[in-house]
């Protein structure tokens, strides 16, 4: 054997070794992927083993986690409820749930979260729907506490609760989210709490919490995330008072450096810039802002109601009838009982 090829072999050895072991893969917003072996985990980490070395993930950081042995069908359902299609995500992701075997714990677990998570989707469009939400998202909570969704879905429970009028309940489920170690999740619940406030027109408080969000250090994915939600907060306060043009240069700010796979915070982004776009009669503008949440980001439900509702309204002025029923018919097929359908 050459010493060439033992050079060649002892290079690469290291990497077909990663790839033999990267059976996991724990996808990160904004960053790459960490593939390895899970070897623990808990509600504010995963770490993974690669190659004798441990990666520590940070829960807030986490997209998705592909496992070792899931099925092909998965990532598609991951990708068509971020798409919007939520009857077939819930269909499918409970097909799965029934094929996991003993052993696919972690799975079984994730995919719990799953079916939580999109029924919760549908809750925040229609509070009709808000029963099963709960209860899922209560179950997944009580059960869960060790897993890696865990406050994610804390977050969920009270953006349920939050879209029912059930502010209480949503406040005790951002009580519990606030008492996590990680600076980003506390971010998270007083960027929560301040929503309330808005819905509530207490915009002093409200503006008070933003600003307290966005005084908070940290310089990671995940506290950067949350400012950017505070600004989005602070561009609402200065829209119900009437400062169109200051909330359009905090909107414009926060499209252009928030990450483009942020999709809820670019969703309410576009959603808000349109809002302030009609105040001010440009609505040519206001159109492409809206068409941006259509195209771009139908899984966040609650901006994409409302973008179908105005686009509605908008394709009928810009003279584009069938444009205009195919809004009108998705928004009250995909969202029937959403106060956007209702607007009709």
């Amino acid at each position: 054997m050459s010493r060439r090829f033992l050079l060649v072999a002892f290079t690469i050895a290291p990497l077909m070794t990663d790839r033999c072991l990267a059976i996991d893969e724990v996808v990160r917003q904004g960053q790459e992927s960490v593939r390895g072996t899970i070897k623990s985990m808990s509600s504010t980490e995963v770490s993974v083993e690669a190659v004798g070395r441990t990666t520590a993930v940070p829960s807030t950081e986490i997209m998705a986690v592909r496992w070792d042995g899931e099925p092909p069908q998965l990532n598609l359902t991951r990708t068509r409820e971020a798409n919007g299609d939520l009857d077939f995500a819930l269909k499918s992701y409970r097909e799965l749930q029934g094929q996991a075997t003993a052993e696919q714990k972690n799975l079984k677990a994730d995919l719990e979260f799953l079916i939580a998570r999109t029924l919760a989707r549908r809750a925040i469009s229609d509070p009709a729907q808000k029963g099963a939400a709960v209860k899922a998202l209560n179950d997944f909570v009580s059960a869960r506490s060790d897993f890696y969704r865990y406050y994610d879905a804390l977050q969920w429970l009270g953006r349920v609760h939050s879209a029912a009028g059930e502010y209480d309940a949503a406040k005790t489920a951002y009580g519990r989210l606030a008492a996590a170690p990680l600076p980003a999740l506390k971010m998270a619940a007083q960027n929560a709490m301040a929503r309330i406030k808005l819905e509530q027109d207490d915009l002093a408080g409200a503006l008070a919490d933003f600003d307290a969000v966005l005084s908070e250090p940290g310089n990671d994915a995940a506290t950067a995330r949350q400012r950017f939600s505070a600004k989005l907060g602070r561009a609402i306060v200065l829209q119900k008072q009437g400062n169109q043009d200051e909330a359009l240069k905090t909107l414009d700010e926060v499209i252009r450096q928030a990450s483009p796979d942020d999709a809820a915070v670019q969703a309410e982004a576009f959603a808000r810039r349109g809002e302030s776009l009609q105040a001010a009669d440009k609505e040519k503008d206001a159109l492409l802002a809206f068409l941006h949440v259509d195209i771009l980001f139908p899984g966040e439900t609650e901006p994409h109601a409302e973008a179908l509702y105005h686009l509605t309204k908008l394709w009928a002025t810009a003279g584009m009838a069938e444009r205009s029923a195919d809004a009108r018919r998705r928004l009250t097929e995909q969202y029937p009982g959403s106060e956007w359908a209702k607007k009709l």
